[in-house]
């Protein structure tokens, strides 16, 4: 019920409640005029309505209409708070919409760069096809792989026991049937008691005994020999460092732990330095140390000892080779420096051991 419709109610309410009294007030005063004028002839008027009941009733009758109104008003507030939350939803609705709209703007931004990304990593795949996309030609490539594959048969992970765990601790290689050239950094892990129980496991998973046979003095050449009682499945035949020229390609095979076990890594001789340390432009980083460096027609020239570093993390399980492919980098290493003991070093030592 609207306000305009409370108030006619309450004006007809009104116009009954007066109608009702003039007329119990007329009806009287009739009444009591007959009486003066007679008092011998019956009066044949019917009983008249009782003011008072009449008064009760319409007090009823405005209590009644005061609470249709009270409840009206409940009514209205309702309503009114109702159409304010409509209100509310229906612009929380036009904000999602708005923001869905941009959501879908800036995904089709993304899609679009991510197409031109798409299309460009496509065409510089497509430039690297035409012009060659590594340091060697094809031929250099293949030749370094298979050079690669025979030197894994040579080379070993060296295993060691931590105090909470066991670990590759480095690589070493066979030099002739019962003897592994490696570092002296790596052995003498076991000589000052940081490391224990030391194995080494061939490139078909075979578990060999190995221990110590020589340490190169502490400021001498990084050089260091193991024995051991197995059989060489493999072993690698030594070269010489006269001949080498810059640019010449050298191999080396390691475990590298940023990529896995008997790695074989492809890179460039810069020079001989430091005494005649082997230098070159190979990708290489802890896990390498004692990786044999070889030349194209597999001979050692030198064993490789420092360059890059990494977090050494606990083993779950047996050293297994990764595929055998080449690497040029290491993902997220830029081209470094790898040094390497030259291999006339490394046979004067081995033979003062043996």
């Amino acid at each position: 019920m609207d306000s305009h419709s409370r108030r006619r109610f309450i004006q007809l309410s009104a116009a009954t409640t007066a109608t009702l009294l003039a007329g119990c007030n007329t009806t009287q005063s009739r009444d009591t005029t007959t009486a003066s004028h007679s008092t011998e002839q019956p009066t044949t008027q019917g009983t008249t309505a009782d003011p008072e009941a009449l008064q009760e009733t319409i007090s009823d009758l405005e209590k009644r209409v005061a609470e249709l109104e009270g409840k009206v008003f409940k009514y209205e507030a309702q309503l009114e708070r109702k159409r304010e939350k409509i209100q509310k939803q229906k612009r929380e609705i036009r904000e999602l919409d708005n923001e869905l709209n941009n959501t879908e703007s800036n995904l089709q931004a993304v899609r679009s760069k991510l197409d031109d990304t798409e299309t460009n990593v496509e065409e510089l795949e497509a430039e690297l096809a035409r012009t060659g996309s590594y340091q060697y030609s094809e031929s250099v490539r293949e030749t370094a792989l298979e050079v690669g594959k025979q030197v894994r048969e040579a080379v070993v992970a060296l295993e060691f026991e931590y105090e909470y765990s066991r670990r590759v601790a480095g690589t070493g290689w066979f030099i002739d049937e019962n003897h592994i050239i490696t570092n002296a950094h790596i052995l003498r892990r076991l000589e000052n008691g940081v490391a224990s129980n030391p194995t080494a496991y061939t490139l078909d998973g075979t578990e060999i005994p190995i221990e110590v046979g020589g340490l190169a003095e502490f400021d001498g050449p990084d050089i260091g020999l193991a024995t051991t009682s197995a059989s060489a499945p493999r072993t690698l035949n030594p070269g010489s460092t006269e001949d080498l020229s810059a640019g010449e390609p050298l191999i080396q095979v390691g475990h590298p732990g940023m990529i896995g076990n008997w790695v074989i890594g492809l890179g460039e001789f810069l020079a001989l330095k430091y005494n005649g340390t082997v230098t070159s432009e190979m990708p290489s980083t802890s896990g390498n140390s004692g990786s044999p460096v070889v030349t194209l027609d597999g001979t050692v020239i030198g064993v490789h000892y420092a360059v890059g570093s990494r977090e050494i993390g606990q083993i779950d399980a047996d050293p297994e080779p990764v595929d055998a492919e080449l690497y040029e980098d290491y993902p997220y290493q830029a081209r470094t420096e790898a040094l390497a003991e030259p291999i006339e070093t490394v046979q004067d030592q081995y033979q003062d051991w043996i």
